[in-house]
């Protein structure tokens, strides 16, 4: 209706207790002509008193081929998105194949193509990252990336050796591709986003804020530590975003008591933002690239399990934390010596749906962090599959709705991570993973273990600085997995 210029504004009970005698003529007096234009369009009334006035505008005007095109082509980067459609023909069609104990391996050339393509509209955002996602099935069936699974073959073996570089059938390559986008590293990461929309939702979020920040007084440093230690504690559990923007809101009470260029308002901010950032990497579900570790870490038989995530990363985070903390105090010293921090009235007992909730994020905590003492392995197979508890109940009970499926569930990082995992297996199966990693080992020859793993943290390092860690962490991860 913007588009045509035709309004018809119909009865609506919201407009009854307006003056009868009021019309848009007279209100043109009292506004500008575009407000005018705006209220006559809600309000505008006809002689009988009924809404019925049509409010006429300008047609829109016509637009040339080439501006439709910059409208469909809005959301593009084109010049990163030509860079990647180029190099993935050029990889695809380049000469020669990659070798593997002599016998050449085209899937691989192919996997290459996908991965040089993919990480450059990753990395330059040329179009949204789940879209990219999207491209990994699509480009790997289309081109036959995949291959059948690995078959161990004895030394001289002709035809094993030739049926492990075999064509594999499309149907089965995308039936197989396709189910990496509901992995149980997938669902892990599922629970987390229902348990964090949860948290927040029942207002348990802010009952720990309270519960949390009273111990630390109105000292500025003080609450300083205990802003930090709450946005680690809180992005253990939920994403990053949600608990930087609770202690934000927290902090702002603290930054309008302070005097104009207080250097202590920065200290807040770049604290919250560290903390956060630290408390990520604490347990397995903190983030999407701790999600894509502790899948890669359980395809490879690393034997990691929540808890001994969690019982490694939180003495390491909580040092860390107190030294980003020592060090803004030192950078930002308050000007203030108190601080008055109102946390606000008692939340008073709690409800059903709270306790709910609580019990069931406990509960499921409780699981994956005594996965294999009790048996759960043998019974459950993977977290992700016990991560379906808290999403079943959550949603069963109407303690999360519709709205909070569609909205709280991050639905792009999901296939995001998907696509990662896809990706991982393409790289895998290609032997794409296997060729890089002999190239790596061979380049790092005698080097001891510390040597590859600084190597590949400095690497990572840089990377991250210039894409997604979860892209990074996709990319990265499975050759650290085959070299490991």
């Amino acid at each position: 209706e913007l588009l045509t210029g035709e309004y018809k504004i119909q009865r609506d009970a919201s407009f009854s207790s307006l003056p009868p005698g009021l019309r848009c003529k007279d209100l043109n007096k009292m506004r500008t002509e575009q407000s005018a234009t705006e209220l006559e369009l809600l309000t505008g009334t006809g002689s009988d008193g009924n809404l019925s006035a049509t409010a006429v505008a300008t047609p829109p005007a016509k637009t040339s081929p080439r501006g439709s095109s910059q409208a469909i082509c809005k959301g593009v980067k084109q010049i990163p998105a030509v860079v990647a459609v180029v190099a993935f023909l050029a990889v695809l069609h380049f000469p020669g194949e990659m070798e593997l104990d002599g016998v050449p391996v085209p899937a691989a050339r192919r996997c290459l193509a996908i991965l040089v393509c993919v990480s450059t509209l990753w990395a330059t955002e040329a179009i949204p990252l789940y879209v990219t996602s999207l491209l990994v099935p699509l480009l790997t069936v289309g081109t036959g990336a995949l291959l059948p699974a690995a078959v161990d073959c004895a030394t001289g073996d002709a035809k094993c050796i030739a049926a492990r570089f075999a064509p594999y059938p499309t149907n089965l390559a995308a039936r197989e591709i396709c189910g990496q986008f509901f992995e149980p590293t997938v669902l892990l990461f599922l629970a987390g986003f229902s348990i964090g929309a949860a948290l927040e939702k029942q207002r348990i979020s802010q009952m720990i804020a309270s519960v949390l920040l009273r111990p630390f007084g109105n000292k500025p440093e003080n609450v300083l530590l205990g802003i930090m230690l709450l946005g680690m504690f809180l992005s253990m559990w939920i994403s990053n975003i949600p608990a930087s923007v609770l202690c934000v809101s927290l902090s702002q009470a603290i930054v309008h008591q302070l005097p104009s260029g207080d250097p202590f308002a920065k200290a807040l901010l770049l604290g919250i933002a560290f903390s956060n950032n630290i408390g990520g990497m604490t347990t397995p579900i903190a983030s999407p690239q701790n999600v894509i570790a502790f899948g890669w870490c359980d395809q490879v038989g690393a034997g990691l399990t929540f808890g001994s995530w969690l019982a490694f990363c939180l003495p390491f985070c909580l040092t860390l934390v107190l030294f980003v903390w020592g060090l803004l105090r030192w950078r930002y010293p308050p000007q203030l010596r108190t601080i008055r921090f109102d946390l606000g009235r008692e939340q008073g007992q709690m409800t059903g749906a709270q306790m709910v909730t609580l019990g069931v994020t406990a509960g499921t905590v409780l699981a994956w962090s005594f996965w294999k003492p009790l048996g759960l392995e043998e019974t459950f197979g993977s977290m992700g599959i016990v991560g379906l508890v808290p999403v079943i109940i959550f949603f069963g009970l109407g303690l999360l709705d519709r709205n909070d499926f569609h909205n709280s569930l991050n639905w792009s990082v999901l296939i995001l991570i998907g696509g990662g995992m896809a990706l991982g297996l393409v790289m895998q199966r290609s032997f794409l993973l296997e060729i890089v990693s002999l190239v790596i080992q061979s380049s790092l020859s005698g080097a001891s273990l510390w040597t590859f793993m600084l190597a590949f943290a400095v690497f990572m390092a840089l990377v991250a600085n210039f894409v997604s860690s979860t892209v990074a962490a996709i990319i990265v991860l499975p050759v650290v997995a085959e070299v490991g």
